[in-house]
């Protein structure tokens, strides 16, 4: 029998469409075919329980041949985990990573500084160890990590005749009043604090003696010194009145004494080392000279009086004053006895423009 297509009337819904004709070539048959023989029904699935799963997609026919699944494959990477149930779901995992350090109060022992990750692809603890080295100790509590300087190796004890010291905790930084130290000290001698400095008075000398820098021993002030017998005479009314005061010990005389001491130069004093010294400060103030600056060197400038150092010359060029010595560190000026000679050619000045004042 033959079919005649032109004959069908259109079905806009396939709901309304209970079977549909089709041929078959083995025999040539006509055959009636249900509409949901011909639908294809999708199913999504996941496979490979486990870190690398995968999504499956499934079509079915009724009464149909099987028809072959479509699969695509996952794969985390690093510290994201993916994890299928072999069902619906796949779970994806990232890992959480925690910084930590061992509580340690021991500076002598290791401080672990420890890193966990915990979930995700990168489980597992990553360890770093800080060690302290000299003076520098290393603690840890709840996570602070204490890094100090200190030692229990600083000197606390230093004897100052023997020369011996002793260890222990390290001397603490202290307020200005009491100098910049705290703790245990002990000395051979007197200690005093005071700003920021810590000095000792030593003790044990007897009146009129001084500690000697090289010797380290006690040493009485040299006498009064000696000169040159000159002359001899006998001033007898001094000799009566000394008498005369009651002294112990009554002079008697037969003529005048008169000592005189000579070997000093003029300005000088004989002092009780026995030597002939210049008094301090070049015997007092000094003197004030004025010269004209001409923008060329001035060569040797005779001073009024002879300054015992150049710094000890004060001068002002047009009123400015200058520095002893350059940003080098070089003198500006060097003194010869009483004249003085400029290290550079001084700028044209007025008359007088430049002062010296020698003040010692």
């Amino acid at each position: 029998m033959a079919v005649k297509f032109s004959e069908f009337t259109p079905e806009p819904l396939v709901s309304g469409v209970t079977e549909v004709v089709g041929y078959q070539t083995s025999g040539e048959l006509n055959v009636r075919i249900p509409p949901a023989n011909l639908d294809t029904t999708y199913e999504v699935s996941t496979g490979n329980a486990g870190a690398s799963p995968t999504i499956n997609l499934q079509g079915t026919k009724p009464s149909q041949p099987a028809i072959s699944p479509t699969s695509v494959s996952l794969t985390g990477s690093g510290a994201t985990l993916l994890n299928g149930d072999g069902s619906t779901t796949i779970d994806f995992a990232s890992t959480v990573y925690t910084l930590s350090a061992t509580d340690n109060a021991d500076p002598a022992v290791n401080t672990p500084l420890l890193l966990d990750g915990v979930g995700g692809g990168d489980v597992g603890t990553d360890t770093i160890n800080l060690i302290g080295s000299g003076t520098v100790q290393i603690t840890s509590s709840s996570n602070t990590i204490t890094i100090d300087g200190g030692s229990t190796g600083d000197v606390t004890s230093f004897d100052v005749a023997t020369g011996s010291t002793s260890t222990g905790a390290p001397l603490t930084a202290a307020g200005s009043g009491a100098g910049p130290y705290t703790g245990a000290v002990t000395v051979a001698a007197n200690i005093y604090a005071g700003g920021s400095n810590v000095g000792m008075v030593p003790s044990g000398g007897g009146a009129g003696e001084y500690l000697d820098g090289a010797t380290g021993t006690w040493t009485t002030l040299p006498g009064g010194g000696s000169g040159t017998v000159t002359s001899v005479g006998l001033d007898v009314t001094a000799i009566a009145a000394f008498n005369s005061s009651g002294g112990t010990n009554p002079v008697t005389t037969t003529g005048d004494l008169t000592i005189g001491i000579t070997g000093g130069a003029a300005g000088q004093f004989l002092d009780y080392t026995g030597a002939w010294s210049t008094p301090a400060g070049g015997g007092g103030f000094g003197s004030v000279d004025q010269f004209q600056g001409t923008g060329s060197a001035l060569g040797a400038l005779t001073l009024s009086s002879t300054p015992t150092a150049p710094q000890n010359c004060l001068i002002s060029i047009s009123g400015v004053t200058q520095n002893y010595l350059d940003s080098s560190g070089v003198a500006n000026w060097s003194v010869s006895t009483n004249t003085l000679t400029f290290a550079f050619n001084p700028p044209v000045t007025a008359v007088n423009g430049i002062q010296i004042t020698v003040i010692a």
